[in-house]
């Protein structure tokens, strides 16, 4: 009875890894969430299917191995009152104490998801991993390329893995035109194709580097389809992401796993970040032609920028980034896009002010320690294509399905590569 109570709790973890592209979820709506009659998803407090199955499994867990989890809170106990003494500094002197607290809840639940796979490297093993990865990619791959073909979402049981309705003629949605014809891109159960081709970018990476033991041609066959479905996302981003990835590991191997290589990398797009901000206005009153989506990211930075001059020190608040600008924009009568500025540096800068950026810094900063003692160049490379495709979005930082699979590869790459 144990024995089988066992591979079911395995399995299910398992079923946890495949079904993380999902986004079925209960939104609440308070009166904080709206703005000008409008429902704001980013600011709903919401519970997805994926958060109630590991808040499941970690509490059947830790029933029995309370005794391991309270002497590790011992061991880690001066780390837990920083970030205590941060998240109350931040929620302090938040605009919107209520959204803060509310994603740091989040946060929170991150941080226990990574503590629960380093615990459980019996169910996260390199093998199971990539296998169950690998066949998931492909489920909502091929969900995503018959989203494309179509011109519209599936419907029917796909609804309960959280794909929403919508066709090409729905204002609003993500198409890219080909000879004049407009053409949907893949969403498969994203909320936009750039989180989708973020996901799949951040995956294909750690599988590229691990065997899938699979059947070869259903290995082949998947892995079309897969790039396929990322390629439908028309995202240029994470083409970039993928591209300069490759060229650093193709180029700079000797150099790949280091601190200065991180360093390096993290002050030039942090600085990046800062001249989009500070320089924001030239480029929207330049009689430069900017194409609207640009133009609206152009935008969203300089808000950020009159948002950071004011705020350097502790930030607006966790997640209040879009009362803010809806605050800023107001007064100057801008153009309310009601989004998070598309850069993560900005956007923590931001809401978490200098002190954010800097453990963020160190947070990446220790993963990339533990990727050179191990010589694990896999983590060290994930590490580099979230920074990269940081600089022009935000999802990393806001999406459901990206920090999951964010904390999920880190956390293994690391304890798999010894």
């Amino acid at each position: 009875m144990i024995s089988k109570l066992r591979i079911i709790e395995r399995n299910l973890n398992l079923l946890l890894l495949f079904l993380l592209p999902t986004q079925l979820a209960i939104h609440y709506w308070p009166q904080f969430s709206f703005i000008f009659g409008i429902r704001i998803d980013y600011l709903a407090p919401s519970i997805y299917f994926t958060d109630i199955l590991f808040l499941s499994l970690f509490i059947f867990w830790a029933i029995n191995f309370w005794k391991r989890i309270f002497s590790d809170i011992r061991k880690n106990f001066n780390y837990i009152v920083v970030l205590l003494l941060f998240v109350g500094v931040n929620s302090i002197f938040s605009s919107f104490t209520a959204i803060s607290l509310i994603k740091w809840l989040k946060v929170v639940e991150l941080l226990v998801f990574a503590y629960y796979l380093k615990q459980r490297n019996d169910v996260f093993t390199k093998k199971d991993v990539s296998k169950t990865l690998f066949y998931s990619l492909l489920t909502f791959s091929v969900i995503g390329i018959l989203q494309f073909i179509n011109g519209k979402t599936l419907g029917g049981v796909l609804y309960y893995l959280g794909e929403r309705s919508f066709s090409i003629f729905t204002p609003g949605i993500a198409l890219f035109n080909v000879f004049g014809k407009n053409f949907l891109r893949a969403y498969s159960t994203f909320p936009h194709p750039n989180s989708l081709a973020g996901y799949f970018g951040l995956s294909l990476i750690y599988l590229y580097f691990n065997k899938v033991n699979v059947n070869k041609f259903i290995k082949i066959v998947g892995f079309i389809l897969i790039i396929v479905a990322l390629i439908l996302t028309v995202s240029t981003s994470v083409f970039l992401g993928l591209v300069v990835c490759v060229f650093i590991y193709l180029t700079f191997q000797r150099f790949l796993v280091g601190k200065e290589t991180y360093t390096t990398m993290f002050i030039i797009l942090f600085a990046l970040s800062l001249f989009l901000s500070l320089f924001s206005k030239l480029f929207i009153n330049s009689s430069i032609k900017i194409p609207l989506s640009y133009k609206e990211r152009i935008e969203l930075a300089d808000v950020s920028g009159k948002i950071i001059s004011d705020n350097w020190i502790t930030g607006v608040g966790l997640n209040t980034f879009i009362p803010n600008e809806n605050n800023i924009t107001s007064s100057l009568d801008g153009n309310r896009l009601f989004q998070p500025v598309h850069n993560i540096y900005l956007l923590i800068f931001s809401e978490t002010g200098i002190i954010g950026i800097v453990l963020l810094y160190l947070l990446f900063y220790k993963i990339n320690s533990i990727n050179i003692k191990l010589n694990n160049k896999i983590g060290t490379l994930l590490v580099y294509f979230i920074l990269i495709t940081g600089l022009f979005d935000h999802y990393w930082f806001t999406i459901q399905q990206n920090l999951f699979i964010l904390v999920l590869l880190l956390t293994v790459s690391s304890e798999e590569n010894g």
